[in-house]
Order: structure tokens, then C-alpha cells, then sequence
């Protein structure tokens, strides 16, 4: 190789990439509840955990995950990015017991033995000013969080030039760069209804307005922030002068 560098015959190279045009990096709270426009945690609870009489409630969250996530992102008319985030939370939990377990939201609220609820009123969307908002998705089959944000093309850290609405190449990639989040337990349930809740008369097995297990619960905030990165670009070609060590 080191004889094909000194000896070969720099020839034009044409390479294909994809030009980054422009770049919108943020950290975004993805799981939320919405009161007049200012985002709060989730708020929820998790029934307590039955060991023969016994019931042990939730000690605390040693680990936050967001598993089955997609991103993607769209251009709207020109002058936004729609950036949509689905996912579902994993929560490895301890109980009073000192015993572990595993929290799954939303599938948890809305499975067939269901073992959490919403306080928040995930019945409808969590709406954040004109274009940001929270909602569960597919509650009958594979329940999942959605967050959408409306980002406008101003907000991306170069100017877009016209031309390059009309290139058919036009493409973004979004990705989710880090996760963190920020809990808090708040000891026993002392709501009675909550808006999803359990139906005691078996079908469905999540209602509005119903209470938790008869064992009690552990009531609890959860936020999750995530840095997102989305990158908007073109295929390009672009001529170098250089020596191709392949062939």
C-alpha cells in the first residue's frame, strides 16, 4: 500500500454522499403530562405487589429505559420538521419487600391483568402550545407512547436554500443521541378513580375512571428527556483528486 501511495497515479475520483444542509439538536422531554401549557412528569401508579396477605408497595426505580422506540421526521409545507417519537418505558423497580420487578408503560395499563393506571388523562393527546403533543397509540394491540413536535425550519442551525425543496433526494435522519430521566415516588395511592383505570368486572380490563388494584398502589412521577439530533440533507456528488486502494 505505502508503494501505491508513492508510486500510483492520482486520478478524479467521484464520490457519492449525503450533504448536511442543516441541523436541529435539542434536549426534548418526551414523556410528559400537559397543565396549561407547562409540561409536569407522568403522572401514575403501580399496584401493589400481593406475597400471600401481604401487599409491598414500589421502594424506588433503580433503572429507566425507553425500548421499541422508532424516530422519524417530516417536512411539512416547507417550513417545519414534524419530528415523531413512539416508544414504550421500561422500569426496573424494587419493592418494599426488597424483591424486583419489571414496569412496562403503557402495556401495563392496558393489558389483560392490568397492573398500573394513569393519573395523567392519557385518554387524550397532551397538547403543548400549537404543534407538541403526547398520546397512547394502539391501546387494543400494541400500546405504545407517541410524542410529535412541529419544529420550525428557522429553528435548524443553517438556512435551508429554496432549490433544495425541489431536490428528490431530500431526506432527514433522526436520532436519539441520550436519554435520561427524572423520577419521583410518591408512597401509597390515595386516588380512588383514576381517568384509565381497572375494570373490577373483568372486560374490559382497562375503563376511564377506574380504580386501581384492592391491594392498593404506589403513586408516582416519571419525566424522560432525550437529546435529539436530526440531520437534513441531499445526495451529492463531489470530485476529488486522490488513488483508490481497492482496485
Amino acid at each position: 500500500m505505502t508503494d501505491l501511495l508513492r508510486n500510483g497515479t492520482p486520478q478524479q475520483l467521484d464520490i457519492y454522499v449525503k450533504r448536511i444542509l442543516a441541523k436541529y439538536a435539542n434536549e426534548e422531554q418526551i414523556l410528559f403530562e400537559a397543565d396549561e401549557g407547562e409540561k409536569l412528569p407522568l403522572h401514575f401508579c403501580v399496584d401493589k405487589k400481593l406475597v400471600g396477605q401481604n401487599a409491598y408497595g414500589v421502594k424506588c426505580i433503580n433503572e429507566v429505559k425507553i425500548t421499541d422506540w422508532e424516530a422519524t421526521q417530516e417536512i411539512i409545507c416547507n417550513h417545519k420538521a414534524r419530528l415523531t417519537i413512539t416508544f414504550k418505558v421500561v422500569l426496573w423497580v424494587k419493592y418494599e419487600d426488597n424483591s424486583f420487578g419489571i414496569v412496562v408503560l403503557p402495556d401495563d395499563v392496558y393489558k389483560e391483568d392490568p397492573t398500573a393506571c394513569f393519573i395523567t388523562n392519557m385518554n387524550e393527546p397532551q397538547v403543548i402550545g400549537v404543534g407538541e403533543t403526547l398520546e397512547v397509540i394502539d391501546q387494543d394491540t400494541n400500546p405504545k407512547f407517541k410524542w410529535v413536535k412541529d419544529v420550525p425550519l428557522t429553528a435548524f442551525d443553517a438556512e435551508i436554500p429554496k432549490e433544495c425543496f425541489d431536490d428528490p433526494t431530500l431526506q432527514s435522519h433522526l436520532l436519539i443521541k441520550a436519554v435520561r430521566s427524572d423520577y419521583d415516588i410518591l408512597n401509597d395511592c390515595k386516588l380512588t378513580q383514576h381517568p384509565v383505570g381497572h375494570n373490577i368486572e373483568g372486560e374490559p380490563p382497562y375503563i376511564e375512571n377506574g380504580p386501581h388494584a384492592s391491594q392498593g398502589a404506589t403513586e408516582i412521577l416519571l419525566s424522560i428527556f432525550v437529546d435529539v439530533l436530526d440531520k437534513l440533507g441531499v445526495d451529492q456528488d463531489i470530485l476529488i483528486e486522490g488513488i483508490p486502494l481497492d482496485c
